[in-house]
């Protein structure tokens, strides 16, 4: 059953990584809001704009797990058209409220081969592997190296090629130059160091779930987006809805609680935000539902 009581037999497409934006921060915002507006009614200068400036402050002291929701789905076939999709349903479900939206795609989870051309001990190794766009390079800035090159062809001769976040490349004792392999959907999967990253911002809510050591990995990676698929048959994409520290009024809490309460169910019920994936073609699928529209937890 879809959540929400359809009738497909679908699998659950959608739901929650974090959940503790609905009755974490908007509960203690909204105790703050009633204390700051007692106040106001006892104290001679408190500005009337005081409840909004709590509410605001509470979202800018975090953490990100109490203010944002991350809500999690198979990447689609279609990455863009889910995209669009599901940011249409976001704004539908959160209108008269104010909200940032952050987007990643990723596999969870890969295990690390071989650290070719280093002395590290890759055994029982795992990277959190990120699919490169703009959004994601805006959120993190460059400590060596390059951007990795999203034309890699990943074969033996040439290596997909990748940036690696600080933490793993101290951990794996990799650089730019230097290569390592990963356990891929198909086989081992040579990968070349393009660059080292960091967080611009480690705190913000873009990055709620998808932190350095998420999941127990050893770090993260950057990858092409065509080259996804070649870590897992099964990759991810989530959205983190956080309300905007700078614009968010006390007016609006009740919007908010409304949108995080109903917008699981409002994407799994839509076919475009939640679509089945398709296997890869000559992909052998081994265990199904995994290569078909279930989450990836």
């Amino acid at each position: 059953m879809r959540a929400g009581g359809g009738s497909s037999d679908r699998p659950r497409a959608f739901w929650l990584v974090r959940s503790r934006a609905q009755a974490g921060v908007l509960t203690a915002t909204a105790v703050t809001v009633l204390v700051v507006t007692f106040l106001a009614s006892t104290m001679v200068g408190l500005a009337v704009r005081s409840p909004t400036v709590a509410v605001r402050q509470s979202i800018a002291a975090g953490p990100a797990s109490s203010v944002a929701q991350s809500l999690r789905a198979s990447l689609g076939s279609n990455a863009a058209e889910q995209d669009r999709a599901v940011r249409s349903i976001i704004a539908k479900r959160f209108a008269g409220a104010t909200v940032d939206v952050d987007r990643t795609a990723f596999v969870p989870s890969v295990p690390v081969g071989a650290a070719t051309d280093t002395e590290a001990t890759a055994a029982g190794r795992s990277v959190l592997a990120l699919s490169a766009d703009h959004d994601l390079e805006s959120r993190m800035s460059l400590v060596s190296g390059d951007w990795p090159d999203v034309a890699g062809s990943g074969t033996t001769d040439s290596p997909f090629s990748v940036a690696v976040d600080r933490e793993l490349a101290e951990v794996l004792r990799v650089a730019p130059g230097k290569s390592f392999v990963v356990a891929g959907a198909d086989g081992d999967v040579s990968l070349k160091v393009a660059g080292v990253w960091r967080a611009a911002h480690p705190s913000a809510t873009a990055w709620l779930g998808v932190t350095a050591g998420a999941g127990g990995t050893d770090g993260r990676l950057v990858i092409a987006p065509a080259a996804l698929e070649a870590l897992s048959t099964t990759p991810a994409a989530q959205w983190v809805v956080a309300p905007d520290a700078e614009r968010t009024t006390a007016g609006q809490l009740a919007r908010l609680h409304a949108g995080f309460s109903g917008i699981t169910d409002a994407l799994t019920e839509d076919d475009a935000a939640s679509p089945p994936r398709s296997p890869r073609p000559g992909m052998q699928c081994r265990r199904w539902p995994r290569c078909s529209s279930r989450s990836v937890r």
